[in-house]
This record gives C-alpha cells, structure tokens and sequence, in this order.
C-alpha cells in the first residue's frame, strides 16, 4: 500500500509526526528524522493524468459495457422493494430478506464462476504445453502467461460460449 512505503512514512509533516507517533511505543524505536539505514529511497515519480486512458477505444468500450450493466442491475435492486410492496404488501422486513437471496447467488455463482475458470485454465495449459512439447519448444510453466501464444482469453470465452449456449437452449 502506498502509505506504507518507507520512503513515505519516513517523510512525513511536523502534523502528521504529532498525529501518527505513539506516546509509548511498542514496537521498534524512536527514531527522529532519520531514514533506516541500507534502505534506499523510492524514486520520485512525476505526475502522470489518469484521464489520458480514456482517450483509448478499448477502455472506453469496456467502460461503456459494465457502466450498462451496472445501470440495469441498480435498476431492478433500486425498484425491486417497491415493487414487493405493491404487489405483495410485504413490510420492510420480509423485502430485506428478499435481497438476502439476491446476495446469496452472487456469492454462490462468482464462486462457482471462479473455480470453472479455474478448471478451464488449467486445462488449457495443460494443452498449450503438450503442444509446445509436441513442437520441441522449451518454456517455463510459472510463466506461462507472459508467452504472446499462449491463448489466454480462449478460457474466458469457452466460459462464456457455454454459458450463452445452454441459456439459449432453455
């Protein structure tokens, strides 16, 4: 974390010396002003605009795609108790725990959807390097995602095949 790295915590403000010190400390030594020795300093870094990644059209189309999603899914939680209420005239207790079920399959499915990724990744590295073994090609397997051939987004779009397929079969 950023507020943790010693070129930060060791420079800090006279305020924020008086604020973040211990009366007692507990652990370590006081030590005023000075730098641990054999620790070298964080370079500094210029100032780089954030914004300059939205000039890029495929960042852009991401964002547009889950800002959508995001707009339907608030949507529906946001009418969901006045629609119970209406329709069923149930009190506040009994909408809650509507929504209880709600979280519940969102927990329960990005579960379910990480350890499917999970299986179908490992599978497709287990191709991937029968294939280099089969072309006599060495690679290491810890970093077998930094290799361009190696087809990382197949994973995710047999996930998603699958998916879109049986639930247009329903």
């Amino acid at each position: 974390m950023p507020e943790t790295l010693l070129s930060v915590r060791y420079k800090r403000t006279r305020v924020a010396k008086i604020i973040y010190t211990p009366i007692i400390p507990v652990v370590g030594r006081r030590q005023e002003g000075s730098y641990p020795e054999g620790i070298p300093k964080a370079p500094k870094k210029s100032f780089q605009n954030p914004f300059k990644l939205l000039t890029k059209p495929d960042i852009v189309l991401l964002l547009i795609a889950n800002a959508l999603i995001c707009a339907v899914f608030y949507g529906v939680l946001a009418s969901i108790s006045t629609l119970f209420d209406q329709t069923y005239g149930l009190d506040a207790t009994k909408i809650g725990l509507c929504f209880l079920a709600m979280g519940g399959g969102m927990a329960f499915g990005s579960s379910i959807n990480g350890k499917l990724l999970d299986s179908q990744y490992e599978s497709e590295k287990k191709r991937f390097l029968e294939q280099m073994r089969d072309s006599e090609k060495q690679i290491d397997p810890k970093n077998l995602t930094r290799i361009p051939e190696f087809p990382l987004e197949r994973v995710n779009l047999y996930i998603s095949h699958r998916f879109w397929y049986s639930s247009s079969l329903l």
